[in-house]
């Protein structure tokens, strides 16, 4: 059920591999060519199809009678370009093989991978469902056939959204998503233009952006099972030439989606220039740190709760290794260590743009593009060997003045279950146990509009844990807001939005606040950021559209009247 107003709330509440394959097994497929037993190990494990794609072509799918049939080496060929993200080398490399032999088995299997990656998935299920059982069989078909249907099913009733440039096509579910098209289609342009200056790239065609309703179609859709999607709080994944993302109403308060699409979009982009050629650890770097561009010039900035993650784990010397990132970060095993994963390498890019900037990030895409490893193109750019990088980046880190804040607890994504689940993981983050009760009779309380009872009972659990809980501190500003304290409400969350400035309640509750006491510009400042988060939220878009209203601007105004009415719409209907 759909939460639309802060009355309705109870206050609850990637990583990744790219490309057709992932990273670690594209590395390893440049290394040499194993066996044919190592080779079909490998695919049946993971898909890892390129590293035993000779051999397994040549024995499953050469054509035992005397016809003539393609040249091996054409069809190796066209799998390379695949695996490293050239589809449209691959499509024209593939059409005279496709007037020449239009019924042969590989070439048909390869027509059915590429309708796949332009994500046209019923002439995919069409080519591979068309192709003998035995060869259905074969790992590489069974694979590709597998995600192909999966597409297909998730994607049966989705519409088609053209950004206003034109560069991306989204698709989605019908309904409740639509309010995301607007946001989604200006962001994403504008990363289009400003991250294309930064990488010195920008792809010619629309790019495919897919937005599942639920954790559930994302792991339908990918090789991520759904335990890896939650357990690593993984929300987007960019690979089969396509971007696809959670819709942040499966989570209980949403998430950052916007800069969600801006990295996900620079996974993309990095994977398009550089033929796929980057690892785990740098793709993820990159992605962090100009994720934040489409909406600001400045370099983004380690956040506090990174760094207070990085202090801990420099204290306690448990750093996790860039190779343990590998083959994706969705693959670690908790929310902590995904967090702290993703602090490290943004540290390790920021310690390098400090030496020379967006052209040193060019350079070192640019060699590993010529076919040069991570570590290869590091000492050419840098004049470092990998080691030598790794010890300065931790001395550079260990020079920062890292920070650690007691109190402070990393904030994991809240998936949407049962109500009951939500308040235990919620109450989780409070590890006093006798806070925990006082912020339990808070809840019962103000349940009740009991809030004045509510406040003392908030107030005594901030007494022993400090102000630094953003689910608290959030709960005793909605008691003062519904009490008509305004002000208090304000001076009860400045203090948390610089440790956690991303925690929706925290911005729509001051959002509310500023709006109440008529300080227009500051409620809009963080109306805008709560509705990055959870645009889902009616409440959001009516003091917009009153701001926007008093402000004269009318196209602004208008907009958040739509989306209002679409939010409108679809409580009706349920």
């Amino acid at each position: 059920m759909n939460r639309t107003s802060a009355e309705q709330r109870d206050d609850r509440g990637r990583s990744r591999p790219s490309a057709g394959v992932t990273y670690a097994s594209d590395q390893r497929a440049r290394a040499g060519r194993p066996s044919a037993r190592a080779a079909i190990a490998s695919a049946t494990r993971s898909a890892r199809w390129l590293v035993g794609v000779v051999v397994l072509w040549s024995v499953f799918l050469l054509p035992t009678t005397l016809r003539a049939a393609p040249q091996s080496s054409a069809i190796v060929e066209i799998l390379n370009r695949f695996r490293s993200w050239q589809i449209e080398v691959a499509e024209e490399k593939l059409a005279p093989l496709t007037r020449a032999f239009p019924d042969d088995p590989q070439v048909k299997t390869l027509r059915g991978i590429l309708a796949f990656l332009r994500g046209e998935y019923r002439a995919a299920v069409t080519i591979f469902e068309g192709l003998d059982a035995t060869r259905q069989r074969l790992s590489l078909v069974r694979y590709y056939h597998t995600m192909a249907k999966g597409a297909l099913e998730m994607t049966r009733q989705f519409k088609s959204y053209r950004s206003p440039k034109g560069h991306f096509v989204i698709r989605y579910q019908p309904g409740l998503d639509e309010v995301l098209l607007e946001g989604a289609g200006l962001a994403l342009d504008l990363a289009w233009q400003k991250l294309g200056g930064i990488f010195d790239y920008r792809p010619t065609g629309p790019v495919i952006v897919e937005i599942y309703p639920s954790t559930e179609q994302l792991a339908r859709v990918t090789p991520l099972t759904l335990a890896e999607i939650t357990t690593s709080g993984t929300i987007a994944i960019c690979k089969f030439n396509r971007m696809m993302i959670v819709s942040p109403r499966a989570l209980v308060w949403g998430y950052n989606w916007l800069d969600t699409l801006a990295h996900e979009y620079i996974h993309f982009v990095i994977t398009r220039k550089t033929h796929n050629s980057v690892p785990v650890w740098l793709h993820e770097g990159l992605a962090k740190f100009f994720e934040n561009r489409w909406r600001e010039e400045k370099a983004a900035r380690l956040s506090l709760i990174h760094e207070h993650l990085l202090a801990q784990a420099l204290k306690g010397r448990k750093l996790i290794s860039f190779a343990k990132m590998s083959p994706s970060m969705a693959k670690l095993p908790s929310q902590a260590e995904t967090a702290l994963a993703f602090a490290e390498v943004f540290t390790a890019v920021q310690q390098m743009y400090e030496k020379g900037g967006a052209p040193l990030v060019r350079r070192l895409l640019d060699a590993m593009t010529t076919g040069l490893s991570d570590k290869q193109a590091i000492k050419q750019v840098l004049s470092l060997s990998f080691s030598e990088f790794n010890r300065e980046w931790r001395r550079w880190l260990g020079a920062q003045s890292l920070r650690s804040y007691p109190g402070l607890v990393p904030v994991g994504k809240l998936f949407k279950g049962k109500a009951n689940d939500q308040r235990r993981a919620e109450l989780g983050m409070i590890k006093e146990k006798e806070a925990r009760r006082f912020v339990y009779l808070g809840d019962l309380l103000r349940a009740r509009r009991r809030y004045r009872a509510a406040v003392k009972e908030y107030r005594k659990a901030t007494g022993l844990i400090g102000d630094v809980k953003p689910m608290v501190q959030a709960k005793l500003a909605h008691a003062y807001l519904e009490l008509g304290l305004s002000q208090k409400a304000i001076d009860t969350l400045r203090a948390v939005t610089r440790y956690y400035p991303d925690y929706f309640l925290v911005n729509f509750y001051l959002g509310r606040a500023f709006f109440e006491t008529k300080a227009y510009d500051l409620a809009l400042q963080h109306l805008l950021r709560a509705e990055r988060i959870n645009p889902f939220d009616i409440d959001i878009h009516r003091m917009l559209f009153k701001v926007y209203q008093l402000k004269g601007d009318e196209r602004l105004a208008k907009s958040s009247w739509q989306k209002m009415k679409i939010l409108s719409r679809e409580q009706d209907v349920k």
